[in-house]
C-alpha cells in the first residue's frame, strides 16, 4: 500500500487488524484500493484535476470508520463466534464482564467486612437491623481491615485493569462503552448502598465507579487500544510480501 489513498486505507485497517484475520484484513484492503482507484480514474478520465479526483473517490467511497465496522459486523455474524457476538457486540461483551467482575468483587469485599465478625456468614447480614449491628455507622473504609486495604486496592486499581482488558480486546470505540458501563454499575451499587445505609461504603463505591472508574478506564481502553493496533498494524505490514515501510497509523 502505497500511494494518495495510504491514509484512508489505514483508517480502514486500524479497527479490523488483531480482530478479523490478517489475509482478510489485506484483501480488504485491496478491495478497497481497486475500487478507490477505479473511481479517481473515472473522475479524471472526466477532466477532474487528480488531488481533486482522490478526494471526491474517498468521499464517495465512504467515511472509513463506517466501511470497517460494517466488514466486521459482516465477518462476525458469518464467523461461528458470531451469532451472539453480532448482536450484543464484542466490544460490549467484553466491557460489561470486566467491569461486572470488578463490581462484584468489591461489593463482595465490602459484604465481606460487613459480616465478617459474624460466626456465621452465610446467614449474616440478611436483614437490616442485623447488618447495622454488624457494622455500625463508625465502620470506614480506611480501618486498616484486611479486606478495606484490599476493597481501597481494588477501588484505586479497578480502572487501569478493566482499561487494560478492554482496549485490548474491543476493536474500536472502547472508552464510550466503559464510561456506559460503568455508570449502569454505579447506578446498581448506588441500590446496593441504600439498602446498607447507614455504612456508607456502597456509597463511596458508586460515585468511585462514576467518576474515576468511567473516565480514567475510558482513558486507558483508548492508550491500550491504540497501542495494540499499532503493534498489530506493524506485524500486519510486516507481513505484506514486498512492501515498503509506511506511516502505521493515520496522522
Amino acid at each position: 500500500m502505497n500511494g494518495p489513498f495510504d491514509d484512508y486505507l489505514s483508517a480502514l485497517s486500524q479497527p479490523l487488524v488483531g480482530v478479523l484475520p490478517g489475509p482478510l484484513v489485506r484483501r480488504i484492503e485491496d478491495e478497497a484500493q481497486s475500487h478507490l482507484e477505479a473511481i479517481q480514474e473515472s473522475l479524471e478520465f472526466g477532466g477532474m484535476p487528480s488531488d481533486e479526483a482522490v478526494r471526491v473517490a474517498m468521499t464517495t467511497f465512504g467515511d472509513p470508520g463506517v466501511v470497517a465496522k460494517q466488514h466486521l459486523a459482516v465477518y462476525l455474524a458469518g464467523s461461528r463466534r458470531g451469532t451472539w457476538l453480532a448482536r450484543l457486540g464484542w466490544r460490549n461483551a467484553s466491557t460489561f464482564v470486566a467491569v461486572g467482575q470488578a463490581s462484584f468483587l468489591a461489593l463482595a469485599l465490602v459484604t465481606l467486612r460487613v459480616v465478617w465478625p459474624s460466626e456465621s456468614p452465610i446467614s449474616a447480614g440478611v436483614g437490616r437491623a442485623v447488618l447495622h449491628m454488624k457494622a455500625p455507622f463508625s465502620f470506614t473504609l480506611a480501618d486498616g481491615h484486611p479486606t478495606s486495604v484490599a476493597l481501597l486496592a481494588l477501588m484505586a486499581l479497578a480502572p487501569f485493569l478493566i482499561g487494560a482488558v478492554v482496549g485490548r480486546l474491543s476493536p474500536y470505540d472502547a472508552a464510550s462503552t466503559i464510561m456506559v458501563c460503568c455508570l449502569g454499575a454505579s447506578a446498581v451499587t448506588t441500590l446496593v448502598g441504600f439498602q446498607t445505609w447507614p455504612n456508607p461504603e456502597p456509597l463511596i463505591l458508586a460515585l468511585t465507579q462514576a467518576v474515576y472508574w468511567g473516565p480514567c478506564g475510558a482513558i486507558v481502553a483508548h492508550l491500550v487500544s491504540r497501542l495494540h493496533w499499532r503493534r498489530s498494524s506493524a506485524s500486519h505490514r510486516l507481513k505484506e510480501p514486498d512492501s515498503k515501510p509506511v506511516p502505521t497509523s493515520p496522522a
